[in-house]
């Protein structure tokens, strides 16, 4: 009996109910008493909010209680074996939430689990409108009964537990469980039949008709390797416009039961199919496509012409840019994209499909191209060519990692541009009278010139070795980062210094946030962000600004702030100026290139 005290004690600051104290007993009022409350724990539990001390409690102080909250706390004495039973609590008719947080530290420290009796849970709480439980380990837990209020499952096996479920809940809007389930071949939509939102994480089901029963569902995921068949035919009836399938481990899935849904959005990622057929959804309202890092050896979305505005092979450019080794697709095996007869597709983003080697832009046999697209992503591809004249309406553009010839003049709306060329010493040319922002990134390469691009305004450079970056005749370029460990020589335009700042915000405000493609990309100003001035983050050994005559304080802040001149170990060795630059200009700068031990050479 002293034994069962210090149970009943602990368990006292273990269960949270949320109420307010207040009240006196009425006709009404509930006993605090074993035949009310037969489990010890819950009695004890109860009795705290008995201020009174007169064993009973009344309306006001049951109406107070809205939720209970059962956590790692519950049972530090808890004994092994003893489920929780919750008879008594119905007499709370206003508590909405329950929350079972199963896992318990011992006195070694170590985690153990402690369990409830399942089969009167839902009878014990019958206006709960939300049920929450957390359950460890590899013990199996129950729901089972009617839980004719309840709007939100949420249960989650967060190690190898599983769950024996047949709790209806007719009218249950979101249902997440994260786990899998002991019996794999129960309908399971007919629990939650009128769910409109339904997540299944780390689950073993999706075949046979485990998924059947639903009536008004509108988005599903799935995910888990232990999906080892899928049949969407119980789905049919649906109006599911969004479905999400990952890490599915089967090899086949067939669409065409979808195609009587209104399916909007379709997400395949890391899934085991190495086949898929789009052909049954040619008639739905399909406008976003995921299909990443599939095991495909082909991939066809020219069925989805009339309809798909946004396609997702991989990632970003951006994403890609800065974190390629992570974003590297090891499964998808496809050479060809074939967009050409796309009628609606807007954006593609397949940074980091490494076996696409050729993106095919325009139909060979009415000679059209894709007028529709607006951006295109390419970056950590096997592409070494492309031709995007076809794209006539195409805003940005990113490739690479092998590209060595790029076609663009005659996209005349091309604003940016993104190259990566990793595998030659020869720079892709690129020529374009609109483009007005360039990323360029490779490892040795002799020189780079952009003077074909004369609107360029931002310009991001990431090389390993340059020898020549000549810009003379960007007399637009307003902000340039030049990332190359060994520069040989920069040649710097001159251009109108109104606008420039000392901080970001210009590109941030101007450029960033007013492009409506930018919201797609939201790391895109990331790129961005260091475009202040003219920055070398490091030093290059020739420095020509023969372009300009005189440098009022703009330039020399933007110009030799940074990187050169910023430190006594100076690597740069000569400056190249023009001969007729201002005296007092020539003055300042022969001033500190003493200093610094820098030839001074007039042009």
């Amino acid at each position: 009996m002293i034994q069962w005290k210090k149970i009943i004690l602990s368990t006292i600051a273990a269960i949270g109910i949320a109420c307010f104290a207040g009240g006196t007993a009425d006709a009404a009022s509930v006993k605090i008493d074993e035949k009310t409350f037969p489990d010890v724990c819950v009695r004890t539990a109860v009795a705290q909010y008995d201020k009174n001390k007169d064993g009973i409690l009344s309306d006001q102080e049951r109406d107070k209680v809205t939720g209970i909250d059962f956590d790692s706390a519950l049972a530090q004495h808890y004994t092994e074996g003893h489920c929780v039973d919750f008879e008594g609590m119905q007499n709370f008719t206003d508590i909405n939430s329950i929350y079972l947080d199963l896992r318990y530290k011992a006195k070694n420290n170590s985690y153990k689990y402690w369990n409830y009796r399942a089969d009167n849970l839902t009878q014990c709480f019958p206006n709960a409108q939300r049920i929450s439980i957390y359950w460890y380990g590899n013990q199996t837990i129950s729901l089972k009964g009617t839980a004719v209020n309840a709007r939100k499952i949420s249960l989650y096996a967060l190690q190898n537990g599983k769950l024996d479920y047949s709790l209806y809940a007719p009218n249950a809007q979101n249902v997440e469980i994260c786990g899998k389930f002991t019996d794999t071949k129960k309908s399971y939509g007919q629990y939650f039949p009128d769910a409109s939102e339904v997540i299944l994480s780390e689950t073993n089901i999706g075949g046979n008709n485990t998924l059947a029963g639903f009536k008004g569902l509108q988005t599903l995921y799935l995910s888990g390797k232990a999906i080892t068949s899928l049949n969407f035919s119980p789905l049919k009836n649906n109006p599911i416009y969004s479905l999400s399938v990952e890490r599915a481990a089967c090899r086949s899935m067939d669409l065409s039961p979808l195609k009587t849904c209104k399916l909007k959005v379709l997400s395949l990622k890391d899934c085991g199919v190495n086949s898929l057929n789009f052909q049954p959804l040619a008639t739905s309202p399909l406008h976003k496509l995921y299909v990443i890092n599939c095991p495909l050896k082909k991939i066809d979305v020219s069925p989805l012409k009339n309809t798909l505005t946004e396609l997702w092979l991989g990632t970003l450019q951006n994403t890609y840019f800065w974190e390629e080794i992570n974003h590297k697709q090891t499964k998808p095996k496809y050479q060809l994209l074939d967009l050409s007869k796309m009628k609606k597709l807007k954006r593609v983003y397949a940074c980091g499909v490494a076996s696409l080697k050729t993106v095919k832009l325009k139909d060979t046999k009415t000679k059209q191209g894709i007028r529709s697209l607006l951006e295109l992503h390419l970056y950590g591809t096997g592409i070494r060519t492309l031709d995007a004249t076809a794209a006539k309406n195409l805003k940005r553009l990113f490739v690479g990692d092998r590209i060595r010839k790029l076609t663009v003049d005659k996209c005349k709306k091309l604003k940016e541009i993104g190259v990566i060329n990793l595998g030659s010493k020869q720079a892709a040319t690129i020529k374009s009278s609109s483009v007005q922002h360039i990323q360029y990134q490779g490892k040795t390469l002799k020189n780079l010139s952009f003077s074909k691009c004369p609107k360029l305004y931002t310009l991001s450079i990431k090389c390993t070795k340059v020898g020549t970056v000549n810009l003379r005749s960007n007399k637009r370029l307003h902000y340039m980062t030049l990332n190359s460990k060994k520069t040989g020589k920069v040649v710097y335009p001159k251009v109108s210094t109104k606008g420039w700042h000392d901080c970001c915000d210009l590109v941030e405000t101007n450029y960033y946030k007013n492009l409506d493609e930018f919201k797609n990309d939201p790391d895109a100003k990331g790129v961005y962000k260091e475009y202040v001035g003219y920055t070398l983050e490091y030093p290059t050994k020739i420095l020509d600004i023969s372009a300009w005559t005189s440098l009022n304080k703009t330039v020399k802040r933007c110009m030799f702030g940074y990187g050169d001149f910023d430190h006594e170990k100076c690597a740069t060795k000569k400056i190249i100026i023009n001969k007729k630059l201002r005296k007092a200009d020539k003055k300042w700068i022969k001033k500190f290139a003493k200093k610094w031990h820098v030839k001074v050479v007039e042009k």
